[in-house]
C-alpha cells in the first residue's frame, strides 16, 4: 500500500484470525459484517514506451531441452530488456507439444494437448533484436 502511495492503513484489526475450531457467532458475525474498504492512491500516467510489450512467435516448433535453455539465457540477457513472463504452447515434436509459463522465479513446462503452438514474451521495454538470438524471428 505504502509503495503505491494508497491512503489506507491496514491495521492488526482488520484481520479475521482465529483457529477453527473456535469460530463461533461473535467470530462469524464479524466476518458476515465485513466488506470493501475504498481508498485513494495516485494513478500515474503510463506512456507506450513505458508500458507492457508482448512479442508473439505464432506456429513455434523447438527441442523441449533448447527451449527451456534459451527461456533461460534469454530472462539472464538484460539486452532483451525486462522480460517478466514467457509463456505459451510450442510443438516439440511430430505428435507432441509442451505448455510452457516461465517467470524469473519459476519455469514450469507440461505436456499438452492443443491446437495451437505459440510462444509470447512480456515484458517492457524489450528488445526485439536481442530476442532474436533465442526464438527466432517473431510473428508479430
Amino acid at each position: 500500500m505504502e509503495e503505491f502511495k494508497c491512503s489506507r492503513d491496514i491495521k492488526e484489526d482488520d484481520f479475521i484470525a482465529v483457529p477453527m475450531g473456535h469460530l463461533d457467532k461473535t467470530v462469524f458475525d464479524r466476518i458476515v459484517k465485513s466488506g470493501y474498504n475504498k481508498a485513494s492512491y495516485p494513478k500515474e500516467a503510463i506512456s507506450d514506451k513505458d508500458g507492457f510489450q508482448t512479442i508473439f512467435y505464432f506456429d513455434y516448433s523447438s527441442d523441449e531441452k533448447k527451449l527451456q535453455e534459451n527461456v533461460k539465457r534469454a530472462f539472464e540477457d538484460i539486452q532483451c530488456g525486462k522480460i517478466h513472463r514467457i509463456k505459451g504452447f510450442v510443438q516439440t515434436g511430430v505428435d507432441t507439444k509442451v505448455e510452457i509459463n516461465a517467470t524469473r522465479q519459476e519455469l514450469s513446462v507440461k505436456a499438452v494437448e492443443s491446437d495451437k503452438a505459440v510462444l509470447i514474451v512480456i515484458g517492457e521495454q524489450l528488445n526485439r533484436d536481442s530476442i532474436k538470438k533465442y526464438f527466432g524471428e517473431p510473428s508479430l
